[in-house]
């Protein structure tokens, strides 16, 4: 969301957002704790600059807007157009743009991010979920009625940020982001891996939804060596509102 949301959408941020409401679901997120530090990401010694950040928006190409008088979440954010997009993307220049987003949208829901792209192909991300955003975000990205009720309606989410880190596999099949691998997730500190796995399903379908309601297309995505190569469709113009 954002510049263009395509990068947290295709990453881990959305998937530990599912995973915070899958555990919540159950009853399953506990306090989590903000003292001494408990709450700061883990550092995964990926670091940005201005100049990453300029990079990316050269890429991406979108035509920029800046919404005032915004009065409901559906206002925030606003997608028009589609074109295609063929390129690739080094970890540094992802991170800046996911770091932006999280200033310029005032519902994206992670901040303090760092995405690291192994030589294996794995990512892993870090950073701190926006639980408070939550509500917002799931009205701005028109969630269905149904998903917002099972979500929101009969869990026990609390208004907290708390840290979060990931690290997994993703690939695409039919124009479907699917979940290849969760080696880890954890939020705060609760170990939730197992947990989305057994979700898988519901955390796909969230992601994909979400995907959907950005306007982005996927093709084909790969990463691998602190790169993603990125085959598919963008908006043209974005507006979000701070």
């Amino acid at each position: 969301m954002k510049r263009v949301i395509v990068i947290t959408l295709i990453s881990i941020g959305v998937i530990v957002l599912a995973a915070s409401m899958v555990l919540g679901y159950f009853g399953l997120i506990p306090v989590f704790s903000t003292l001494m530090g408990a709450n700061s990401p883990r550092d995964l010694g990926v670091h940005y600059s201005a100049a990453d950040l300029q990079s990316i928006n050269a890429k991406l190409g979108l035509s920029l807007e800046k919404l005032n008088g915004a009065s409901t979440p559906e206002q925030t954010l606003k997608l028009s157009g589609s074109k295609p997009l063929v390129t690739s993307f080094t970890q540094e220049e992802l991170t800046a743009l996911i770091n932006s987003h999280s200033k310029n949208w005032k519902y994206y829901p992670v901040t303090n991010t760092q995405m690291k792209i192994n030589s294996d192909g794995t990512l892993e991300v870090s950073g701190n979920l926006m639980l408070d955003r939550a509500q917002e975000y799931a009205e701005a990205t028109h969630v269905s009625d149904q998903a917002k009720k099972t979500l929101f309606d009969n869990t026990n989410l609390i208004k907290n940020n708390p840290r979060f880190y990931a690290k997994g596999k993703l690939e695409v099949k039919n124009g479907q982001v699917q979940l290849e691998d969760v080696g880890e997730v954890e939020i705060g500190r609760v170990q939730a891996g197992k947990m989305l796995t057994d979700n898988s399903g519901f955390v796909a379908s969230f992601i994909n939804d979400r995907i959907a309601a950005a306007g982005v297309k996927v093709n084909t995505v790969s990463f691998e060596n602190g790169q993603m190569q990125f085959n598919g469709a963008v908006p043209e113009k974005v507006g979000f509102a701070s």
